[in-house]
């Protein structure tokens, strides 16, 4: 099963910005690659390039030779703007999200919500988040290790009264960081069983 990951702690996704915190948990790595998985929403491999947008100007991939499931990921370095030791009133947090992880379903039908991606921060401490930036947070990961390749998982349910549901991997940090991406996916399951027997599996859905 995901490492630490307490299944207790599921509340319906919402702005709640501490039941993000409370979501993710460490995994051993996904090692089973499977296709036609009809619960996958998204699934980004990182083989090839991706683009970050957001706050910056965009920020391009590059593929190196570094990964856990696959064999290349994507190198980040992201320029964010780095915060004076003593403050500065007006900095401003700046944030950039993976533009191929938005999860958008409309009409949402509730149901419960497993999302996994493999990270490796080389330099600098940035968050990672799962959210839309306001009334969506999923969950929220600070990495406390640097050059190790960790497997991040969350779980969580959706409300099915809410008629809407987005959300999309974003990294924000308070000066520049290098990172390297993997892996990101996205899947959803009727019930609980399901959700919690797919992170079980080990498996990344192609």
């Amino acid at each position: 099963m995901a490492d630490s990951l307490d299944y207790s702690r599921t509340v319906h996704i919402n702005n709640n910005s501490n039941s993000a915190v409370t979501r993710p948990a460490i995994s051993t790595p996904r090692f089973n690659k499977v296709g036609n998985i009809k619960n996958k929403l998204k699934s980004v491999t990182l083989e090839t390039s991706e683009i970050l947008t957001g706050n910056l100007a965009p920020v391009t991939g590059m593929v190196v030779n570094d990964g856990v499931i696959f064999e290349t990921c994507n190198q980040f370095n992201i320029p964010f703007p780095t915060l004076p030791s003593g403050g500065d009133p007006n900095y401003v947090t700046s944030y950039m999200r993976l533009e191929n992880s938005l999860v958008n379903t409309h009409p949402n039908k509730g149901g419960y919500y497993v999302i996994t991606f493999d990270m490796k921060v080389n330099s600098g401490d940035p968050t990672f988040f799962v959210w839309n930036e306001n009334e969506y947070q999923v969950m929220q990961y600070t990495p406390t290790v640097k050059n190790k390749w960790q497997t991040i998982v969350g779980y969580a349910s959706a409300d099915p009264l809410d008629t809407h549901l987005s959300f999309f991997l974003d990294i924000s940090a308070l000066a520049p960081v290098d990172i390297h991406l993997s892996a990101y996916q996205v899947l959803r399951f009727d019930t609980s069983i399901e959700a919690k027997s797919f992170l079980e599996s080990k498996v990344f859905a192609l």
